[in-house]
C-alpha cells in the first residue's frame, strides 16, 4: 500500500467521524424540539434553528457531493427543494443577512 493512499485511509476515517459526530449533535439538539420550536421566529436579526440546520446538511451534502465524489449534490439530484417547499432562491455566501 503506498504513502498516499494510507494517507487518504486515515482522511477517510477521519471525515467519517467527524461527520458522525456532527449528526449525532444536530440529532440531540433537535431530538425533543417540536416543528414549531424548530421554525419558531423571534425577531428581525435572530434566524430559526430550521435556518442553522439546513445550513449544515447543505454544507455537509455540498463539501462531500462536490469535493469527495464530484457530482451533483443530494439536493440537486432529489429535487429536494420542492420537496421541502423552499420558496426562496439560494444566495451567494457572503451576502449581507439583511440581503439573503
Amino acid at each position: 500500500m503506498g504513502h498516499a493512499t494510507v494517507n487518504q485511509a486515515h482522511e477517510f476515517v477521519s471525515l467519517r467521524r467527524r461527520i458522525g459526530a456532527m449528526h449525532r449533535l444536530w440529532e440531540l439538539a433537535s431530538a425533543s424540539m417540536t416543528l414549531e420550536q424548530v421554525n419558531h421566529f423571534e425577531r428581525p436579526g435572530v434566524l430559526p434553528i430550521t435556518f442553522s440546520l439546513l445550513h449544515f446538511v447543505r454544507s455537509e451534502d455540498n463539501n462531500i457531493s462536490n469535493l469527495v465524489l464530484n457530482e451533483s449534490t443530494l439536493w440537486e439530484q432529489g429535487g429536494w427543494r420542492a420537496r421541502v417547499g423552499a420558496t426562496v432562491d439560494a444566495v451567494p455566501r457572503g451576502t449581507p443577512m439583511a440581503i439573503a
